[in-house]
């Protein structure tokens, strides 16, 4: 089993790498257990701390260069 290391990691790295990163993918990465539900605050306030923004699909743009364009 994962665990919350691995994916806040992986959400880091992910972020990190474009700058952003989404609710559905935060979703798609955590496992779908009552111990990650109750996470979801934790991640996104570690994400925050990690300066990596937060966006909805909807606000998700073509990148250029890895920098969003907004």
């Amino acid at each position: 089993m994962i665990t919350y290391n691995e994916c806040l990691k992986k959400l880091v790295d992910l972020g990190k790498e474009s700058g952003y990163i989404t609710f559905k993918q935060i979703n798609d990465i955590l496992p779908s257990s009552p111990f990650f539900l109750d996470k979801v605050d934790d991640i996104i306030f570690d994400l925050s701390q990690d300066g990596i923004e937060i966006i909805d699909e909807t606000e998700k743009r073509i990148t250029k260069g890895g920098a969003a364009i907004r």
